[in-house]
């Protein structure tokens, strides 16, 4: 009896993989020393932010606690992607179903993000540059971040039914 030869790993798996490897790998501990940094706000990291943010910035996180809060928990949530990102990135690397599934997490969740970040999150900020008389940082009304794009490329190449198959996910290839 023939034994079937196991599915090798596209190529553009491999490709967002390992982006998501490497961007996961930057990301998650720059977040973790920024919330360790916004919890203990050493007075040498407070001198640092003086010598490098607009004055206004600084001295709302001091005053403000909403703002503190605020910052804190965009943060927390980009570092949360970001582990969740490098986890999914290492098991879509090993071909592990649990890659994939994860992956599409990550694709859903920062496609939230983002929505949300621009419904909820750009009024909160606006209020706040009000309040504290913080400088403008006029965005474009739909911007193609990094983050984005990378999240509607991963689904886009996660959906072939090839590579579904690769990660055993028949229920999404099947046709009932």
């Amino acid at each position: 009896m023939m034994q079937e030869e196991p599915l090798r790993r596209p190529r553009s798996i491999t490709i967002i993989g390992w982006i998501g490897v490497l961007w996961g790998a930057v990301a998650l501990p720059a977040g973790v020393v920024a919330l360790f940094y916004f919890f203990a706000m050493p007075e040498w990291f407070t001198e640092w932010l003086r010598e490098r943010v607009v004055p206004e910035y600084l001295s709302a996180l001091e005053k403000d606690s909403a703002y503190w809060m605020w910052a804190i928990g965009r943060t927390a949530i980009q570092a949360g992607l970001a582990a969740l990102l490098f986890t999914s990135s290492i098991h879509l690397l090993r071909l592990r179903p649990l890659g994939w599934q994860l992956m599409m997490v990550y694709v859903v969740l920062t496609l939230a993000w983002e929505v949300m970040d621009r419904i909820i999150l750009e009024p909160t900020y606006a209020r706040f540059r009000e309040v504290h008389a913080l400088p403008s940082q006029a965005r474009p009304g739909i911007r193609l971040t990094p983050g984005l794009l990378y999240s509607v490329i991963a689904s886009f190449f996660l959906t072939r039914p090839r590579v579904a198959e690769a990660y055993r996910q028949y229920w999404f290839t099947r046709e009932d």
